[in-house]
């Protein structure tokens, strides 16, 4: 069930009454549903969510599914950056769980870099909470939201695709997949995705004493090298941390141990209990030749394949893509073809730029901690990328510029 303030379960809750086998959760949502849409949205993640607000709000008949019931956890750090933030046309203070105003970069335990912003470098929120936010932002607009229902086949006709669902059988001109890595819309699209993943193991830790997080509070710790080919961090909530590890897939197999370790070397293991914890696959970065839509429709968020090839995080292309997925389709269907090309041509130089730093960071762990410290400025100029005040482009092209081998160089 979708939690939205300002709606009531009255005219639910006296169906229910009327219908023994339907529970006022379950009718909420099947209150009003059509045959026929001009959209269906399969995933009511981040990504989702905004694209089917912003076609609701253009006025377009639009279906938002998603297989679990709303709203459920989602394993995820919860980091909204800044460059993130920007991209919400509405104000989320009321889900926020803390505004982190410093950041700590470290190199196993050895601090590297401090740095403040006058605005909130991350914002963290609990995914359950923050999803379930814009899913009611888009149900605002007119959006249907079914929940706990699972498409089970897609049959692309001419000018429209038969939807089967467990929750009904839907007709729409355009199917939108954002339902994660190994995107199942994708398949049936016939899309071509090639999949590459990282892998992040993140678990919510509760202290024994709520004053044990005042020490965390508006404050974010990355810390590089704590698995190879990665990096860990400690995220503040309200009640609790989200502290997780972030890696190549290759190291899936032992990124339990190294979270084991992370917990001991952050001291967090004595004095804390974990409650929440699991691994989940991150996309490493689209292929070129990918292709993202067709005339049937277009998959968008994870199941792109787009996100930050240092950090993981992937919130800030499932915001973009969705405003950008959403202007297309406003247009006319068939416009859709040019979706894949629309997407590339704004990301692909950055994450392009973005995996050679990550190549040289996560690979050469030696030559990298002896760059950053030579050069801090690069530290720094990360946490303006994480704020949209920088692009990875910019930076990369700083660490090739003369002046910054003469530094490295110790010239």
């Amino acid at each position: 069930m979708v939690l939205c303030q300002g709606l009531t379960l009255t005219f639910s809750v006296f169906l229910a009454f009327s219908n023994k086998n339907a529970s006022p959760e379950r009718v909420k949502f099947e209150i009003g549903l059509m045959n026929n849409y001009d959209v269906l949205v399969v995933g009511a993640g981040p990504s989702g969510s905004m694209l089917s607000y912003y076609l609701g709000l253009a006025g377009l008949n639009v279906l938002l599914t998603d297989k679990q019931v709303l709203p459920r956890y989602k394993a995820c750090g919860g980091g909204i950056t800044r460059r993130a933030a920007k991209l919400i046309p509405f104000d989320i203070d009321s889900i926020v769980e803390d505004y982190s105003y410093r950041a700590f970069v470290s190199w196993r335990g050895e601090p590297l870099y401090s740095g403040v912003s006058k605005y909130p470098i991350i914002s963290t929120v609990t995914r359950e909470k923050f999803d379930n936010f814009l899913t009611c932002q888009a149900q605002s607009t007119g959006v249907h939201v079914l929940d706990n229902t699972k498409v089970m086949d897609i049959e692309c006709k001419k000018t429209k695709s038969i939807v089967s669902t467990s929750g009904g059988t839907f007709h729409t001109s355009i199917v939108v997949g954002a339902d994660g890595v190994n995107s199942k819309v994708a398949k049936a699209l016939g899309l071509y995705i090639k999949p590459l993943y990282n892998i992040a193991y993140v678990a919510e830790v509760y202290p024994e004493n709520i004053t044990q997080l005042n020490q965390y509070k508006n404050e974010v710790y990355f810390d590089l090298n704590a698995i190879p080919e990665g990096y860990g961090w400690v995220f503040p909530k309200k009640d609790h941390l989200s502290v997780g590890l972030f890696s190549s897939i290759k190291m899936a197999r032992y990124i339990r141990k190294y979270f084991e370790e992370y917990l001991r070397t952050k001291k967090i293991n004595d004095l804390y209990r974990v409650k929440r914890n699991g691994a989940h696959l991150i996309p490493a970065g689209p292929g070129s030749s990918n292709v993202l839509g067709n005339v049937h429709g277009c998959v968008i968020g994870d199941a792109a394949g787009f996100a930050d090839p240092i950090t993981g995080e992937g919130i800030y292309y499932a915001l973009r893509e969705a405003q950008v997925a959403s202007a297309i389709i406003k247009q006319r269907p068939s416009s859709l073809l040019q979706y894949s090309d629309t997407v590339k041509s704004e990301f692909m130089e950055e994450i392009r730029a973005a995996e050679k730093m990550a190549m040289v960071l996560y690979r050469f762990p030696k030559i990298s901690k002896y760059i950053l410290k030579k050069l801090p400025d690069h530290a720094n100029n990360h946490i303006k990328i994480i704020c949209g005040e920088q692009s990875y482009r910019d930076l990369y092209r700083q660490a090739l510029s003369f002046k910054s081998i003469r530094k490295i160089l110790g010239q």
